[in-house]
This record gives C-alpha cells, sequence and structure tokens, in this order.
C-alpha cells in the first residue's frame, strides 16, 4: 500500500504543477504562500524520487501522534468538515536535503465528497519540529470536473477547475 501512496502522492504533485500557477499572480495577502506553494512543488519534483519510506517503528509511532496532536490542537488547521483521515495507511517518508533529515506523513481524506486523491500531508524536521503542512481538496463540480483546492499551512493558495474530467474513487482505485 505504500508504494499506491507514493504514486498517489506524485500523482497529486502532478497534478498540482499541471495547473498554471501563473493565473494566480494577483495581489492577495496569500500571494507569498502561493511563491512558497510553487517552490515547495519544485522541490517536491525533485525529492520525491529521493524519499525512502521509514521502517523504523519508533519513528513511524512518532509521526502519528506528533500529527494527531497538532491536528487536535488545531495547530495544523483543516479545511474539511466532520471526515475521516485514513490513519492505517499512512505515507510516512524520509528525505534528505541541505538543511538536514526531514520525515512526512500524508493521509488520505475518506470522504464520497472528496476524491480519494485528497490528503493532508505534515512535513517534520529533524528536531520533531512541523516544518509545513499542506492540505490538498480534490472534489466534482457540477460540469463533470476536479476542483482543486490546495491550502500551505493553513492559507489557500489555489483554488481552480481543472480542465481534467472528474475520475471516480472506484476507477482510481482500479488503476
Amino acid at each position: 500500500m505504500k508504494t499506491i501512496a507514493k504514486r498517489v502522492a506524485a500523482s497529486l504533485c502532478t497534478i498540482i504543477m499541471s495547473f498554471n500557477f501563473a493565473s494566480f499572480a494577483y495581489a492577495s495577502p496569500a500571494t507569498e504562500a502561493r511563491t512558497q506553494c510553487n517552490v515547495e512543488c519544485e522541490l517536491a519534483k525533485t525529492t520525491i524520487s529521493q524519499a525512502k519510506d521509514i521502517h523504523d517503528v519508533e519513528v513511524r509511532s512518532k509521526l502519528v501522534t506528533n500529527t494527531k496532536a497538532l491536528l487536535k490542537s488545531a495547530h495544523i488547521k483543516t479545511h474539511y468538515q466532520d471526515v475521516k483521515l485514513n490513519w492505517s495507511e499512512p505515507s510516512l517518508l524520509e528525505f534528505d536535503t541541505d538543511n538536514g533529515t526531514f520525515r512526512s506523513i500524508t493521509l488520505q481524506i475518506q470522504d464520497p465528497r472528496y476524491s480519494i486523491l485528497s490528503n493532508i500531508t505534515a512535513v517534520f524536521d529533524s528536531s520533531w519540529n512541523i516544518s509545513n503542512y499542506a492540505e490538498q481538496l480534490l472534489s466534482k463540480t457540477d460540469n463533470n470536473k476536479f476542483l482543486m483546492q490546495v491550502y500551505m499551512n493553513g492559507d489557500l493558495v489555489n483554488q481552480q477547475v481543472s480542465d481534467f474530467d472528474f475520475i471516480s474513487n472506484e476507477d482510481i482505485q482500479k488503476s
């Protein structure tokens, strides 16, 4: 399942990168957050291939525990309402950068209103401080397209209807 989670994360990054962020260049309080999203998406493209699954039970447990605590305390602010997170199959990755080792946890959002590609990801630095977090919500529009909403550290950085036809959760799972 972790391989599937990596593929979902890579697919999501591809979908995010396929949207035209330039169309969001108008001045607003979230402009800096959108710029950060562009930089972090580019970083994600380079590091996704270098990321390693985390097998250490203690590290896995700490990622889950820390993330649950941050969600409960609302330090990680989410924008979905009354949905469940898939805690039984998190994607737990570790990657090295010039700034040290980072660990991430990606949890699928489980709700029929959202595509199974919807998720929340938290990234922790080597001192177990939250570095940043992102929330990707993909839902179906009335004209059968993907509506993508991306939040970085609680701020909306992109909301756009894609040119892609919506793919049902069943079809995604089949492929």
